[in-house]
């Protein structure tokens, strides 16, 4: 395993801890803004682990036309039973899908002022039996 890879594990960890036992809701994602937010240290650790993990290939290792993506942590006990999915793409909605248990998003735009589902920056939460087409614009 990688430096940046053992990095971005015990980053993500950290927010799975913080996550853990409380409701996959908006109250989450303005804790987490305001925790974790853009520009503070947390934030931009997983920002730099991630770019490492796109640069070394670990973090989204599978590729659909322009998407790239992976899952590079599994659902376990450290992770309070979370996993975490990357994806990586510009300009492009995705396919439908809905979140049976809810999902967390970090939204870390590489060029431009980039959105995902509207959100730059920043933390973004969808709620437990939300569906969407996650959709990248500006970037």
């Amino acid at each position: 395993m990688s430096e940046s890879q053992s990095q971005f594990n015990d980053l993500m960890s950290k927010i799975a801890a913080k996550a853990a036992g409380k409701p996959i809701d908006k109250s989450l994602e303005a804790e987490l803004n305001r925790e974790f937010a853009p520009g503070g240290e947390t934030f931009e650790a997983i920002r730099q682990a991630s770019e490492a993990g796109v640069d070394e290939g670990w973090l989204v290792p599978n590729e659909n036309g322009p998407v790239l993506f992976g899952r590079p942590i599994k659902p376990s006990t450290e992770m309070h039973g979370f996993s975490v999915d990357a994806v990586k793409y510009r300009d492009l909605a995705g396919p439908f899908h809905g979140h049976p248990n809810g999902e967390i998003c970090a939204v870390f735009p590489t060029d431009g002022d980039a959105k995902f589902d509207g959100t730059g920056a920043g933390w973004c939460v969808y709620e437990a039996g939300s569906k969407h087409y996650p959709t990248i614009t500006d970037g």
